[in-house]
């Protein structure tokens, strides 16, 4: 799994936590089509202000002081959820 089958996945174990899909592309191949979850297009910047350097790359952010709580890899949904969980509270 990555970044496209998580954009394409159900994502209801979410629904309690606000998720934005960024991409640095145009979506010029409609990899991001169908998906049930929107794909906020942005620039490089929002990816070099959070030192992502590579996608599938999540990053878990406090939504008060923008601090970035936890990263890493996407494999999948379930995985991204048990990494992020301890920062939930």
């Amino acid at each position: 799994m990555g970044c496209r089958d998580f954009v394409h996945s159900n994502l209801t174990e979410f629904d309690a936590i606000d998720i934005v899909i960024i991409s640095t592309n145009s979506d010029a191949e409609g990899e991001w089509w169908g998906a049930p979850n929107e794909v906020m297009l942005v620039s490089d910047d929002v990816l070099a202000a959070f030192d992502i350097r590579w996608p599938p790359f999540y990053v878990l952010v406090n939504h008060v002081t923008g601090d970035v709580l936890v990263e890493g890899l996407v494999f999948g949904p379930s995985q991204v959820l048990e990494e992020i969980s301890p920062f939930l509270s």
